[in-house]
């Protein structure tokens, strides 16, 4: 009954060991992969171990169970898989891509001392000491150990580290070589285990194995979601840079991050792994990488960036993800967008009102009075539009100059200079809405916003004044026909074009004043026009 049981066990080795030989020769046909040469080695090791040994033992060819010297071939199979191991553990989660001859000679050189001590002990040469034998056997064991230990190590770390990988990844590969181990440990002839029993050790040992690989390539994807594009991206990014940096894998899924983007973000680079690039800046990979910049908000404002995306592969070609760079270009946006508004509402303003004046120029000897004053009128234009122009140009020129200024006393001084052409002008303010920012462009802002009401009321302005969680909100509303919607569309898009353009800078000026101190403005035009200007005060820590 015992052989009988035996001799199914041995068949149960030899099956692992054939499947462990399929599994090598799928491998190789896979595409070029990190550590594909070297798994598949240890595979094809294992496979034909398995099979030549358990034959034997089914066959009794060579020395069976509890022979001492049949417990050696399992110890010299699993040597043999050591520094496969070592590579392939370091290939695998992008340590070390490239290995060199003579590194895999000193990785080697150890791991000859076991074939040496079993010869030894095998040939009974005289003038060997058992001492000898010990001590061989003792210095390879150990290097053995260490070297599978800290290959483990490295593989379970890397799965654990990033989020886009499974540690039941590394745990399932790491069975390879530790089943082998536990069966050279447990069929050591001091254990003076029965056969059946020391068959059945090495033999269901093999089954793990080719459990473990069987996990790691069909459960948790053994080459679709690896450890090597977390460490190959991480070496890859720039630490100091003052850009936003992440490395997705290829299903856009952050696996490290810099801490500038964690900072700048207001999210903390843990939580960001695993995490969707989508889901982090608003962006596809795709998007990011067809759009010239993109907008994100930050812990100060919104600001507009630069995006790169460049692939990360490895050594043969495989696509394992990407590096997202994100160059703050706000200022540079900023100063484009003012050049190109300036100089097409220039052009158009000027040019236009130019014309009036010399029109009624050529008209004077008709009528010198009435065409004086559309020549003084028009003129008069001409000087506040460029006035304007140039405040703007102050205030950005000066965006980080800040000082502490009241908003009710701001708005009390501009409205004292406008013409409120017998309008309701109503007012609810605190007493004292103090705020740290850019005082010239609050003025701006402020003031512009007032002249736009003031200008187009039918009878009633109202001014509201309110604490909000980072500073304060000016409320602007009045009752006239509201601001068109083609007015609105050009500062939404940011560009003034040939069909679609602003009849000035107002409304420009509040957008630029607003976005120099940080803040939001918004339109509703539902009912009259409702202005509502959201000034941060910098004092506020974010």
């Amino acid at each position: 009954m015992l052989t009988l049981l035996t001799d199914f066990l041995s068949l149960l080795g030899v099956l692992g060991g054939a499947l462990l030989c399929w599994f090598s020769y799928s491998v190789l046909r896979l595409r070029p992969q990190l550590g594909r040469w070297t798994l598949a080695t240890i595979l094809g090791v294992l496979g034909v171990g398995s099979v030549v040994i358990s034959g034997a033992q089914f066959t009794s060819v060579l020395p069976n169970a509890p022979d001492p010297s049949w417990a050696l071939l399992w110890i010299l199979m699993w040597a043999f898989i050591t520094v496969p191991w070592a590579i392939f553990s370091f290939q695998y989660t992008g340590r070390r891509l490239n290995i060199t001859r003579r590194q895999i000679g000193l990785l080697l050189a150890p791991v000859l001392l076991v074939p040496l001590r079993i010869a030894i002990q095998l040939s009974g040469v005289e003038g060997v000491s058992s001492t000898a034998v010990f001590v061989l056997g003792s210095l390879s064991s150990s290097y053995i150990l260490f070297l599978t230990g800290a290959s483990c190590y490295v593989l379970i770390q890397s799965t654990l580290a990033y989020d886009h990988c499974s540690v039941q990844q590394g745990v399932s590969l790491s069975v390879i070589p530790v089943a082998p181990l536990l069966t050279w440990a447990l069929n050591d002839p001091s254990f003076d285990f029965p056969v059946v029993a020391m068959v059945g050790i090495a033999d269901i040992g093999i089954l793990f194995v080719v459990g473990g690989f069987a996990a790691a390539r069909y459960r948790y994807h053994l080459f679709t979601a690896t450890p090597a594009i977390g460490t190959l991206g991480e070496d890859s990014l720039i630490t100091e840079t003052d850009d936003l940096m992440f490395v997705v894998d290829n299903k856009e899924r952050v696996a490290t991050s810099n801490r500038t983007a964690a900072e700048t973000l207001d999210v903390k680079q843990g939580d960001m792994r695993g995490s969707s690039i989508k889901d982090i800046s608003g962006y596809s990979l795709s998007e990011l990488s067809d759009a010239e910049t993109v907008s994100l908000t930050t812990t100060d404002s919104t600001r507009q960036y630069d995006s790169q995306v460049s692939t990360v592969t490895d050594p043969y070609a495989n696509q394992l993800g990407a590096v997202i760079s994100l160059r703050d270009v706000t200022d540079r946006e900023f100063r484009q967008q003012q050049l190109a508004v300036l100089n097409r509402v220039l052009r158009h303003n000027i040019r236009n009102r130019v014309d009036v004046a010399k029109s009624h120029a050529e008209a004077l000897p008709d009528d010198t009075n009435s065409h004086r004053a559309a020549i003084i009128s028009t003129v008069d234009n001409i000087v506040s539009l460029s006035n304007q122009a140039r405040q703007i140009d102050q205030y950005i020129a000066n965006g980080n100059t800040i000082e502490s200024a009241s908003i009710p006393t701001v708005i009390t001084n501009t409205l004292s200079t406008i013409d409120t052409n017998g309008l309701s002008i109503s007012t609810d303010m605190p007493d004292s809405a103090m705020v740290t920012t850019n005082r010239d462009a609050l003025v701006a802002a402020t003031e512009s916003a007032l002249s736009n009401a003031v200008d187009y009321a039918s009878s009633t302005v109202s001014i509201t004044v309110t604490a909000v969680e980072m500073g304060y909100q000016i409320e602007i509303s009045d009752d006239g026909p509201g601001i068109p919607a083609a007015e609105l569309d050009s500062l939404d898009t940011g560009v003034e074009t040939q069909l679609q353009h602003t009849t000035g800078l107002g409304l420009w000026q509040i957008k630029w004043a607003v976005q120099t101190i940080g803040g939001n403005v918004t339109f509703d035009t539902e009912s009259g026009t409702t202005v509502t200007l959201t000034i941060p005060d910098d004092t506020i820590d974010k």
